[in-house]
């Protein structure tokens, strides 16, 4: 096994790296999520033929089921043990973009201004015939059984990075695509944090192993095995991972972040396959090379085989022969005379493709460059424009090899989510040796692409004189194939003289930058005015000794009036030989010019006036193209703006609170995918000088995950809000990658201290210092990080991010502040408790203050006191007699949040449980429903607890990116200690939010008998706060037996399970037709013994037609004491329900989402489902108006 020394430099500060622990040997297997849905999606295009449809169809309706895992592994030949497979010095960072997936955001345009896009304009943007999974890279394409399969980097619920899965589509032609179901999700400890780019290789028997990246549960990249469920299936759609994975970790010297992406295997002359792997040590981009008889045991090979200094990371490297003496294709084991091998390496640090031609050993594995000044990385590249990431499979059935790359945006995120999509995948290129040139390979389409064309043009002998401009009429011109030729007369060309030798694509000035030779070629998506164009041109640079260059450029300077949108110039140096004319060919769509050439561009130019038949062209030959496109479900623009609650606060857009990890907790409904992408909490929320303040975790840019910075708003009544400027963002290392979730402090002086969470450039969790720059500022506008950041880090036996989200300071009887912070050991959660003096210097104390065997990470603690004799509430620090303390925390595992009562002992720091059996995260729920991540903190003005928390969204990413929002927080609440109970918290709507109820309507002593549905006749009733009360004789009800005292609101069916006792309660968000409601009711569940239980629950199960949303039935047990009513309160604001029950022991938070339960279309119903009782019900209902969410006036700074 070969030894690679460590890099010794580092950026990061020496005692914070000291600091950091190793993890133990190996981590602890993770669960696996509940079972990955299968989107439904059709591609339909007009341009495919019935015969192609019908295929298809037959295809899949005979289609066999999956079969046993089939491999051709030994399990005697499986990896080495544990200890041998996992290195024991491992010290992985936290998950995201630092592990090495690309950031999508365009970083020349963080600071400009968003364009106003029209909904005509994004629209316009979809291409009609390139590949768009919606993000990322390609993973190990193939072609088994006359189908194409693209495996591809995807993340379902967002147009930039997170819960990366392998998507996957199939074809006939590599034209017209066909979604399937995902091919993997991350849901083994392996691979739980990202299924990571691969490469798939097809053995002599026709198995097919996959060999992926996967990053682990401790945020590791390793390479694992896969291989298809039934080989026999033409679609491949269920695929089985190795259960001795991994089989390939990281090397010792090379770091746990910088090994990613296995090439396709070859076939060496000793029988053994190989495969590379790119790396790094320190600036030098390394192949590392493995050695496998079987595909589940690795041997490093001694040394590396290329290296290329100061080209860094390389990443979805690609290795393969190509003939010099022939045009055909050919397999990756290929070798011998006649052959030169490619090796391409996408590099990280610039994000471009470079590509060289060299000579490959097989005996010492070594392959060595022809021109050693055209090496990876410094020499050529795959295409000069937007491309990155491609990968070449072998075509078997053709005998060609094909390359695909990926076409990242260039718009701002902005536009990206208004349009609900981003990045598409080149038209595939066949790839072959230039054999005149010797030292290029020759990328082309393939031709299938030639099978959309439709009617033709051309334009012969146009004489272009200098300075001219000649338009080619052809009618509708934004989906093209144009190829053109220019001869410039040779005569001229010798007596020409131009000194410009050293021109520069890039930094030519573009099209407008006149020679004497040029520049000359085609105006591609111009407008009648010229206003809008993309010249593709050639120049030609001539010097005073007589040789010449010539240049193939594309000019985006001119492409849009947007002004958020990327215009570089792109191109370089294109030989041009002797005899040969300058020919160009464009494959010319909407937003996508791809110019195939021995110097291939792929720059994308948005254009916001040339939408329709008003562009003019300038080509010899075209050929028109028709469309293949993706359906998705029809949302319309009102439904989706109905969606945006009128009285709970949301960011003006894009989503709140969620941080990068790639766990998704995924719900059993079909077709759903529900946006829960590791969630973080509320920040440090605080009362100021007549000001309350809202600090939330805000991504400024895009509706999901990404550039993480302190959201602020203000409101004076907790209801009407003032969005401020952001309070931090991310611009030190010690939070590079994040400023995450905190808490405040306000001192007995008045000073007011923030803790927060932030994730270094090393992807470390540390915790923060930050405090006012002005105190006397009541909006607290502007911010100070303390210089010695950070004041905690991960302390021995912690992971680096496993320590985050410190709370509230509380004060002890020995004058020192405490705070504690989320934590787990193994699958304990823990909470730690750190003391300081003066928040700058922290000392962990021994111990935890609680922990919970089996409850996972904890994260957004809180910690606070509650009274035991009044309603008073209670500052964080106060302690004594008639005190209980709520321990309350969110798991990672669940995305719950979980509190107990019980008993602090601020002399030995112990927090104890009065019940054991309800146990943080085994006990009671804050809130039964969609609610996550909350914190409290006390109102001094008020003398009260306000309690708030993250309401996600659980309808699809695609109707999110639509509507341009995600994610609202729940109304604040008033916390108490449940007195009566004893065992419970009372969580209530703050009184402020009474001040929304205009008309109100009572309803008294409504009679419910058994079956009855009583409408409530109200007028609009999307906004509504509705109180009601259920009586049910008590006589009736102790005669009354019911067996099913088993009952659970979650299994239990919904409203329509009818039972003696129950449900009964109200009908919100209901249609005319009933076809869409959201039953809010009580089930009691008595027992032949006279025992009896009474359940509160929340039936999402019909609340939407549309298939694409979350709708699940919550609820829990709630204690109704004798003497009183069944009670319930309801905060109904468009597509959220707030459920309170008997005065706040058990809330339901839901989200819903109807299609025709909007605008006048809702009404309000009292049902009783029970078979065997009446019930009396009475009910107040208010309308309300909504709350002022104002933008702050900048202009006033």
């Amino acid at each position: 096994m070969d030894t690679i020394t460590s890099p010794t430099s580092s950026n990061t500060p020496n005692d914070l790296e000291r600091a950091y622990t190793p993890l133990p040997d190996r981590p602890e297997p993770v669960l696996s999520p509940a079972g990955h849905r299968r989107t439904r999606r059709v591609l339909s295009g007009i341009c495919l033929s019935v015969l192609f449809l019908s295929s298809l169809v037959l295809l899949i309706l005979t289609q066999q089921g999956p079969a046993e895992p089939t491999s051709n592994a030994d399990p005697q030949e499986s990896l080495p043990l544990t200890t041998s497979k996992w290195p024991a010095n491992l010290t992985p960072p936290s998950r995201g973009v630092s592990q090495g997936v690309s950031e999508k955001a365009f970083r020349q345009l963080s600071d400009v201004e968003s364009y106003p896009w029209t909904n005509a304009m994004l629209s316009w943007q979809r291409t009609s015939y390139h590949f768009q999974p919606e993000e990322n890279w390609m993973n190990g394409p193939l072609f088994h059984m006359g189908w194409y399969h693209l495996f591809y980097q995807y993340n379902p619920d967002s147009a930039v990075w997170g819960n990366i899965t392998w998507g996957h589509a199939v074809s006939r032609d590599l034209i017209g695509w066909l979604y399937l179901p995902f091919a993997m999700v991350p849901d083994e400890w392996f691979d739980i944090s990202g299924v990571w780019t691969g490469s798939a290789t097809i053995l002599p028997d026709g198995e097919i192993i996959i060999l992926y990246t996967g990053d682990t549960s401790d945020s590791v990249q390793v390479q694992n095995l896969a291989y298809p469920a039934n080989l026999s299936d033409p679609l491949l759609l269920d695929w089985v991972k190795y259960p001795g994975n991994p089989v390939m970790v990281p090397p010792p010297g090379i770091k746990v972040d910088d090994f990613r992406d296995p090439t396709t295997a070859w076939s060496a002359p000793d029988g053994k396959w190989r495969v590379t792997i790119g790396s790094k040590v320190n600036k030098t981009g390394i192949a590392l090379v493995y050695e496998t008889t079987n595909f589940t045991s690795y041997q490093l090979l001694e040394g590396v085989m290329h290296a290329v200094p100061g080209t860094g990371m390389w990443e979805c490297v690609d290795f393969y022969p190509v003939s010099t003496t022939g045009a055909n294709g050919l397999d990756t084991s290929a070798n011998g005379p006649g052959i030169k091998h490619v090796l391409k390496a996408s590099l990280d640090d610039n994000k471009h493709d470079y590509y060289a031609l060299g000579t490959y050993d097989p005996l010492s594995g070594k392959w060595t460059p022809d021109d050693p000044e055209l090496d990876v990385g410094i020499g050529l590249r795959v295409d000069y424009g937007k491309y990155y990431a491609s990968k070449t499979f072998f075509d078997q059935n053709k005998g060609r090899r094909i390359l695909w790359g990926w076409i990242g945006e260039t718009d701002s995120e902005t536009a990206d989510i208004s349009k609900g999509w981003a990045s598409v995948q080149t038209i595939p290129r066949t790839v072959v040796f230039d054999d005149k040139t010797g030292s290029n390979i020759l990328q082309w389409p393939v031709e299938e692409a030639e099978s959309l064309r439709l009617s033709s043009h051309e334009f012969d002998g146009v004489e272009l004189g200098p300075g001219s401009v000649v338009p080619l009429d052809i009618g509708s011109a934004t989906q093209l194939d144009i190829t053109a030729t220019f001869e410039v007369n040779e005569a001229s060309l010798g007596e020409t003289f131009e000194a410009d030798v050293g021109y520069n694509c890039t930094t030519s000035g573009g099209a407008a930058g006149r020679g004497i030779l040029g520049p000359f070629g085609i105006l591609v998506l111009a407008d009648e005015s010229i206003s809008e164009l993309t010249p593709v041109y050639f120049y030609i640079a001539k010097g005073t000794d007589g040789s010449a260059s010539t240049y193939f450029c594309s000019d985006e300077s001119r492409s849009s009036k947007a002004t958020d949108v990327g215009k570089l110039v792109y191109g370089s140096k294109v030989p041009v030989l002797d005899g040969e004319k300058l020919s160009a060919r464009l494959l010319d769509e909407e937003p996508i010019n791809e110019d195939p050439q021995k110097a291939s561009t792929s720059p994308e130019a948005f254009s916001q006036l040339s939408t329709g038949d008003s562009t003019a062209a300038s080509e010899t030959t075209c050929q028109q193209f028709c469309d293949a496109e993706v359906q998705t479900y029809p949302w319309t623009n009102a439904m989706l703006s109905w969606q945006r609650t009128t009285f709970h606060f949301q960011p003006q857009k894009n989503w709140m609170n969620e941080y990068q990890s790639s766990e998704k907790l995924q719900l059993d409904k079909a077709c759903t995918d529900i946006n829960l992408d590791d969630i973080v909490c509320i920040a440090a929320p605080l009362f100021h000088m007549g000001w309350y303040h809202l600090f939330y975790q805000y991504n400024p840019y895009s509706a999901v995950w990404g550039n993480m910075t302190w959201g602020h708003a203000v409101s004076r009544d907790l209801i009407n809000w003032l969005y401020l400027p952001f309070a931090m963002v991310r611009d030190h290392w010690y939070d590079a990658n994040g400023v995450w979730t905190g808490s405040a402090t306000i001192l007995p002086d008045g000073q007011i201290i923030v803790l927060y969470t932030g994730v270094s450039d090393d992807s470390v969790q540390v915790q923060n210092l930050a405090y006012p720059a002005n105190l006397s500022d009541p909006l607290l506008l502007d911010w100070v990080k303390y210089p010695n950041n950070p004041v905690m880090v991960p302390p021995p036996g912690i992971g680096l991010e496993y320590f985050r989200d410190p709370s509230t300071a509380w004060v002890g009887p020995d004058g020192k502040w405490r705070v504690i912070m989320g934590s787990k050991v193994n699958t304990m959660g823990i909470a730690l408790l750190y003391i300081t003096a003066n928040f700058t210097s922290f000392e962990l104390l021994d111990g935890v203050v609680h922990a919970v065997p089996d409850t996972g990470m904890w994260e957004c603690l809180d910690f606070f006191p509650v009274s035991m004799t009044g309603t008073n509430w209670l500052d964080a620090s106060f302690i004594g007699p008639g005190i209980k303390h709520v321990l309350k925390a969110g798991l990672y595992d669940n995305l719950h949040d979980y509190y107990v009562l019980g008993s602090y002992d601020p002399i030995i720091d112990k927090w104890t449980p009065d019940d054991p059996d309800l146990g943080v995260g085994i006990g009671l729920r804050v809130d039964y429903g969609e609610y996550y991540a909350s914190k409290s903190f006390y109102d001094q003005s008020k003398g009260r607890r306000i309690l708030w928390a993250w309401i996600p969204e659980t309808d699809s990413r695609d109707a999110n990116l639509l509507k341009g929002w995600a994610s609202v927080q729940s109304i604040p609440r008033t916390v108490v200690l449940d007195d009566k109970t004893e065992r419970n918290i009372l969580q209530w709507p703050v009184e402020e939010v009474e001040s929304l109820r205009t008309n109100s309507h009572e309803f008294e002593k409504v009679e419910l008998g058994p079956g009855s549905l009583v409408p409530l006749d109200i007028g609009p009733a999307t906004e509504l706060d509705i109180t009601a009360t259920f009586e049910i004789n008590e006589e009736t009800l102790d005669a009354t037996v019911e067996g099913s005292v088993g009952y659970n609101c979650t299994t239990s069916g919904g409203s329509v399970q009818r039972g003696i006792l129950g449900p009964f309660g109200l009908l919100v968000l209901a249609d005319e037709a009933f076809s869409e409601l959201t039953p809010v009711y009580f089930y009691i569940a008595k027992g032949t013994d006279g025992s009896a239980k009474t359940f509160f629950c929340a039936d999402g199960s019909r609340s939407s037609l549309a298939s694409d949303v979350g709708k699940l039935v919550y609820g829990s047990e709630v204690p109704v004491l004798h003497g009183e009513y069944f009670s319930l309160r309801l905060l109904v604001d468009r597509s959220i329900v707030e459920s309170f029950a008997q005065g706040g022991r058990t809330v339901i938070t839901s989200r819903v989402y109807p299609t025709k339960a909007i605008y006048g279309g809702a009404k309000v119903f009292l049902f009783n489902n029970a078979t065997g009782v009446k019930v009396t019900a009475s009910v107040k209902i208010w309308q309300m108006r909504s709350a002022d969410l104002h933008p702050f006036p900048f202009e006033e700074l």
